[in-house]
Parts: structure tokens; C-alpha cells; sequence
């Protein structure tokens, strides 16, 4: 987000409490404790009143009445924390979305453990990836995790040659896989 203090007031359907410095830039959105040069903030609450006060933020939305002197530019608005919500909500980033799967890079770090109670998600992790074409691959299976392997049934369903002692054994084989 970045907008002069004019285009912001336009945008909340905002009024100036004074005159304002038009070339002002906004470039974020903070809390009164925590705003600084660029940001907006919001004034909604009368004991905020002296963090306002103190406030590095370029510029303030406030109520309609409001008529205290602050640092930042005073943007009057009807219902300021109303405004600020709507500001956050559209100048938001766009939430990354992942695609559903397993990646076929996907790695356990070779100091991971295997616990008894993991391996019924181990089975459906196993099983989501064959259905996706991909292949798993652990690393790190020393005496612990084998056991729970072998007692769980998983060592025949997964395979003894997709299980390697190293990290870097199990890159090899996935290298050769791609």
C-alpha cells in the first residue's frame, strides 16, 4: 500500500481536521503504540489519547468531534476503527494459496523421530503420496524409528529401499528418481 494522505482520506471518506501536507505518503498500517513515519493508525478509544499524542504515525483517523492537536495528519472519519478495518482488509496481501499435495521434494530431516502414535499418519501420508505418483523417502532410520516401522507393518508397505541411514543417501536416491 502506498497513498498520499489525500487519496487516503478519499478513500475512508475522510476530512481533514487542518490542512494537510499533500505529498505525505502512506506506506502501511500500524496500532497507535507501534506506528511510525508512513504509517496510519487509528484513534477510537480516549485513553489512547496521549500514545496519540506521542505517536510517530504520518497520519491519524480520528472521530468527526475530534479536535485535540497531534503530530500526525487528523483524518476525520465517522467510525475510525470501522475505517481502519476496511483499510486493512483492502490493502491486505492476497493470502498465498498452496496447491493440495506433497511436494515431490519433500524431505524429513534426518534427526526426526518416529513416534508409535505417528505411524497411522505416516501410513496415510505414505498412502496420499502413491496415489500422487510420488515416492517417499525416509532418512534417518536408525534403531527406533525400524522398530516402530516393523511393528506398525509399514517397513513392507513403505520399502526397505526406500529407507536410507543418511539424509544425503535419500537425496541421492530422489535425484536418481527425477
Amino acid at each position: 500500500m502506498e497513498l498520499t494522505v489525500q487519496e487516503l482520506a478519499a478513500l475512508v471518506g475522510g476530512q481533514f481536521a487542518l490542512p494537510a501536507d499533500g505529498p505525505r505518503k502512506i506506506t502501511g498500517a500500524a496500532a497507535v503504540a507501534d506506528a511510525g513515519e508512513g504509517h496510519v493508525t487509528f484513534f477510537g478509544n480516549a485513553k489512547y489519547l496521549p500514545q496519540l499524542k506521542t505517536s510517530r504515525a504520518t497520519a491519524a483517523l480520528v472521530p468527526l468531534d475530534f479536535t485535540d492537536d497531534i503530530p500526525a495528519v487528523a483524518i476525520r472519519v465517522e467510525n475510525p476503527s470501522l475505517a481502519f478495518a476496511e483499510l486493512l482488509a483492502r490493502f491486505a496481501p492476497t493470502p498465498v494459496r498452496f496447491a493440495p499435495g506433497v511436494h515431490p521434494s519433500a524431505v524429513v530431516d534426518a534427526s526426526a523421530s518416529i513416534d508409535a502414535t505417528a505411524m497411522h499418519a505416516l501410513e496415510e501420508f505414505h498412502d496420499k503420496c502413491r496415489k500422487q505418483g510420488t515416492q517417499l523417502l525416509l532418512a534417518g532410520v536408525h534403531a527406533q524409528p525400524l522398530f516402530a516401522l516393523t511393528q506398525y507393518g509399514l517397513i513392507d508397505k513403505i520399502g526397505e529401499a526406500n529407507m536410507f541411514e543418511t539424509i544425503e543417501d535419500a537425496i541421492a536416491a530422489a535425484e536418481k528418481i527425477l
